[in-house]
């Protein structure tokens, strides 16, 4: 682990212009990568990068992963550097994201660096309304809760000493569970905002109805497996309960900040996260059954690190 940073790409293939896109913004920054992995959950065509060939440090993993989560634990292990930089197929780095991100590292030593999504296009109501959500955290730099999944990087050593995995079993929200098992080993996850990406927002109101409610649905799942000691609130059984009050605060907050115009966009939202919620109550025992040796392996690791 004696080089720098490497950027990691997880694809699944199905969006080949985006995925040389964000290849070309990787290796147009004023800090070079001292390699970049695109790891696959299929067979990549090696020939469709002959124009990055002179980049040597360039590996293309072909692995029969389920899902981002198990692609990421796959990086962490092969990847050569000290920090990990993730970033999402369909997402483009901006000129200095590689610079800031090792600068934030050097400043604070944080576990992980996250930044914000902004979009790379015009957007719909509700797409752009997630966007305003869940992006700028703050105008600056601070300690924040939760990682930026499309945008992070990691401490290597930090997960390798407290044998950190992303959970696989989580098709939704895995950089949340993450996230805990972080801020649980007693590590920081650093926000910057000169940290950013463009992220294509081009969700059909379905696409964003069906994202936005399994997101509830995982979170539910979250806090359950974690036997809902969620950040010092301990075990507080009816914090689940809390998700669409919250949820349904934290929006009525930045529909304050940016207009009604976007009173779609909350409504929309709330509806999924209401309906994701009630789908996790109902499904939570049918999710214990089928992950309950990952989920005792997950709370133990929990009160090893608590």
């Amino acid at each position: 682990m004696s080089k720098t940073i490497s950027v990691v790409i997880c694809t699944n293939l199905l969006r080949k212009k985006q995925l040389r896109r964000c290849l070309l913004s990787v290796l147009c920054q004023t800090t070079q990568p001292n390699e970049v992995l695109i790891i696959s959950h299929g067979v990549i065509d090696k020939k469709a990068f002959d124009f990055v060939r002179a980049f040597k440090l360039l590996r293309i993993i072909h692995t029969n992963a389920k899902n981002p989560a198990e692609l990421r634990n796959i990086a962490i292990k092969l990847a050569l550097s000290k920090i990990i930089a993730f970033i999402d197929d369909d997402a483009f780095a901006s000129r200095m994201w590689i610079e800031n991100i090792l600068a934030t590292f050097a400043k604070n030593s944080p576990a992980i660096v996250t930044g914000p999504i902004q979009a790379s296009n015009s957007s719909n109501y509700w797409s752009k309304f997630s966007e305003l959500l869940v992006s700028p955290i703050s105008d600056g730099e601070q300690d924040c809760w939760f990682v930026i999944g499309a945008n992070f990087a990691i401490n290597k050593h930090f997960f390798l000493q407290h044998k950190l995995r992303h959970s696989i079993m989580f098709n939704y929200g895995e950089d949340n569970q993450i996230s805990i098992a972080v801020m649980q080993a007693g590590g920081s996850i650093r926000y910057s905002q000169e940290c950013s990406v463009f992220h294509d927002y081009r969700f059909s109101l379905k696409d964003f109805y069906v994202q936005q409610k399994n997101f509830a649905k995982y979170e539910y799942f979250l806090m359950r497996v974690q036997q809902y000691n969620y950040f010092g609130f301990l075990e507080y059984v009816r914090l689940p309960y809390l998700l669409l009050p919250i949820f349904i605060y934290r929006n009525f907050l930045l529909l304050r900040k940016v207009g009604a115009r976007w009173m779609i966009g909350v409504l929309i939202k709330e509806l999924s996260v209401l309906i994701g919620l009630a789908e996790g109550i109902f499904a939570w025992k049918e999710f214990y059954r089928a992950n309950a040796v990952e989920i005792g392996k997950l709370r133990a690791q929990a009160k090893k690190l608590n």
